[in-house]
């Protein structure tokens, strides 16, 4: 009886997986129709239904570790109960790389296209929608060797991704006049994580362009933004629109001298092949933070806050403090001046 318990909550759990995964294959092949058409409509849809992928998630795992707990599995059956949780992770993740590329439609709109790239990637699309494809066709009904067929699958997807990020780079190397680029930035959750001081940041902007010179990659932009920080003095929010002049110089190290430069600090790496314009934003948000940082208030007036039995106070204000108060302790001051002619 309770075998047979277990084989219908196992066929249960099969069921949700698979139904997960062909709807996380149809936000792949919406997300890619959409960044190669352009289409800002059909990037939004796949970025609302994000959520569904997401409880589909939720729902396998709860019922995964209730299988475990109620049939306690072991050996193949234990096995296959935990591949199914993790590999419903992993179906999680390609949804949100899935909401990762429609907000990339969505902030490209209107901006200058690489056809080479686009129809780059749309090849690539179709290939992983097909690799996708044949590894839940193999999740039901495959075998060890077409599981390996599968695997092998993957250095194609490789291919594509260097092959694009040649083409993305030539694009550049060869517009003496650089490529321009104008994106919004929702970093706040990795800005609070990083700095204990950073409370919000709205409107980040990034405008300029990205050019190629004798073998660096030169990147110049204008960053505005508008930060919420506490004060230094009294923990209140703080809140400063910024506006910078960002000028970076990028060289793959791999080149001549290229180890000697960036060990000076004179260029930065290109890590993996990829200029990272978000991680270059959120390192010079965070380098704008000053160290003292005030409300108006505190600004305009000069008196620090006190209250009972305690007080703020300055650097200098607490060295004379303290100076008074060891002269004060001292043992032999009532003998000062005793022994003055």
């Amino acid at each position: 009886m309770l075998r047979v318990q277990f084989e219908e909550d196992l066929e249960k759990l099969h069921n949700q997986f698979y139904a997960m995964g062909n709807e996380v294959l149809s936000q792949i092949n919406r997300t890619v129709r959409a960044f190669v058409t352009h289409d800002r409509e059909m990037a939004k849809e796949v970025i609302e239904e994000d959520a569904e992928v997401n409880e589909y998630e939720v729902k396998l795992e709860k019922k995964s570790l209730e299988i475990i707990a109620l049939q306690q599995p072991v050996s193949q059956d234990l096995r296959t109960v935990i591949t199914v949780l993790k590999a419903s992770s992993d179906l999680e993740r390609m949804g949100d790389h899935a909401v990762s590329i429609a907000k990339a439609t969505i902030r490209m709109k209107g901006e200058i296209r690489i056809q080479s790239v686009e129809e780059e990637i749309k090849k690539m699309g179709r290939d992983v929608k097909n690799f996708v494809e044949s590894a839940l066709d193999l999740y039901l009904n495959g075998s060890v060797n077409q599981a390996y067929e599968v695997a092998a699958l993957d250095e194609k997807i490789n291919h594509y991704f260097e092959n694009i990020q040649e083409l993305a780079t030539e694009e550049i190397r060869k517009n003496p006049d650089g490529l321009a680029f104008e994106k919004k930035f929702d970093l706040v959750e990795e800005l609070k994580e990083r700095s204990m001081d950073v409370l919000n940041v709205q409107d980040i902007l990034a405008s300029g362009k990205v050019q190629y010179e004798d073998g660096l990659y030169f990147l110049d932009y204008e960053l505005s933004y508008t930060i919420t920080l506490s004060s230094s003095r009294s923990m209140e929010p703080v809140e400063r629109k910024e506006f910078h002049l960002v000028n970076e110089i990028f060289m793959e190290e791999g080149q001549y001298s290229s180890k000697e430069l960036i060990d000076q600090d004179l260029v930065l790496p290109i890590e993996d092949g990829e200029i990272h314009l978000a991680e270059s934003v959120a390192d010079n948000i965070l380098l704008h933070i000053p160290l003292k940082i005030l409300t108006a208030e505190e600004e305009a007036g000069g008196e620090l806050p006190t209250g009972n039995d305690w007080q703020v106070m300055t650097e200098e204000d607490y060295e004379q403090y303290q100076a008074e108060k060891n002269e004060a302790n001292n043992p032999f001051a009532s003998l000062q001046g005793m022994f003055e002619e």
